[in-house]
């Protein structure tokens, strides 16, 4: 990522960093001037969504076609907001999508919120699907079976009466929509992903024992926990994963693990670029890997490897799936033949879905 990005990622670090402690006093619900119609008015209206593949770039979503072709903004974001990542829901009538406020109160500048929106595919309509208190971060929808409610990641900051930051706490909560009941589903955890039948949830869990987060699947209330897949040496991060069509797989991104390798070539730079001393910022840290666990028992199988970013999304057919490679633009992979092909030029990509559960 380049230097005008990291003001924006350090921003985001600030709400997801820190630890909750004994003195930590969590902070009132929001104020009163903080109400729905406000919220609902950083939502957007757009047109219609017409291309199978979305993709976050620059703060907004953008589309394009299966090939990649075509690509164009579909989103403007309002001043000082953010768009973090999406979904679609199960009919693919409905886009959910993380949107990051600008600073509530001016006294605590550094204090975010993120809500969760959504835009109706056939009319391009916004609307405001779920939020939380002042300093809740909400993002990584993923829909209900049944399409409503949301599970979300939940990352609440806490502060002392001075405003003084402690901590955060983060947890698996489903929203309804409508009646926006947040129901804590995991504490302690992030990153939810339901199953295309709507019966199982898969999340990330920090385990305290080893020192490294296991991918968890339960019962959609969170019950009957149990770790799915148990690499050698573990790995060391695991984000974003995303159920297969057909609810036998899961694919993570994940950093460390069998396998891992370092380096990665950095993209060249312009002769402007050089000239006005742009660097590349490590911002990414460590290249990732994806890989494939099969659900029923665990068997877990390397796919791409020594990547940048790694977020992905399924073909709805489940024969091929997209990859971000921060250094290669999108990647299209197809899983019978393990081959790979570029279908944009190299862009920073935040988020990327493609018409799946």
């Amino acid at each position: 990522m380049k230097k005008q990005l990291l003001s924006i990622g350090l921003m985001i670090s600030l709400v997801g960093c820190g630890a909750a402690s004994n003195s930590v006093t969590p902070i009132a619900q929001a104020p009163a001037s903080i109400d729905t119609a406000d919220l609902a008015g950083y939502c957007i209206d757009t047109a219609p969504i017409n291309k199978p593949i979305i993709v976050g770039l620059e703060g907004n979503i953008w589309t394009l076609n299966r090939d990649g072709s075509d690509m164009s903004q579909l989103t403007t974001a309002k001043e000082r907001t953010l768009i973090r990542d999406a979904a679609w829901s199960h009919d693919r009538k409905t886009l959910a999508y993380a949107l990051m406020l600008p600073p509530v109160d001016l006294a605590i500048p550094w204090l975010q919120s993120s809500i969760i929106c959504g835009l109706d595919v056939a009319t391009g309509k916004g609307r405001l699907l779920a939020y939380g208190q002042l300093g809740d971060s909400l993002s990584e929808p993923s829909w209900a079976g049944d399409d409503q409610s949301l599970y979300v990641t939940r990352r609440r900051t806490l502060i002392n009466e001075k405003n003084d930051f402690l901590g955060d706490e983060a947890a698996v909560v489903q929203y309804g929509l409508g009646s926006n009941q947040a129901t804590v589903v995991v504490d302690g955890s992030t990153t939810p992903a339901v199953s295309p039948d709507g019966k199982q949830l898969a999340y990330v869990q920090p385990n305290v024992e080893i020192g490294f987060p296991s991918l968890m699947i339960a019962k959609l209330d969170g019950s009957n926990p149990q770790p799915l897949g148990q690499p050698d040496p573990p790995f060391k991060a695991i984000v974003a994963p995303r159920w297969s069509p057909d609810g036998k797989s899961i694919m993570v991104t994940v950093n460390g693990g069998p396998g891992a390798i370092g380096g990665g070539t950095e993209p060249e730079l312009a002769w402007w670029e050089r000239l006005l001393g742009v660097e590349v910022a490590s911002a990414h840290g460590e290249p990732v890997s994806l890989w494939q666990i099969t659900v029923s028992d665990g068997a877990m199988k390397p796919l791409a490897q020594n990547i940048d970013d790694g977020r992905t999304s399924w073909n709805p057919d489940g024969k091929q799936f997209l990859y971000i490679h921060g250094y290669d633009g999108l990647m299209e992979y197809t899983l019978a033949t393990g081959e790979e092909r570029a279908l944009t030029p190299m862009q920073v990509y935040w988020f990327v879905e493609w018409g799946s559960h």
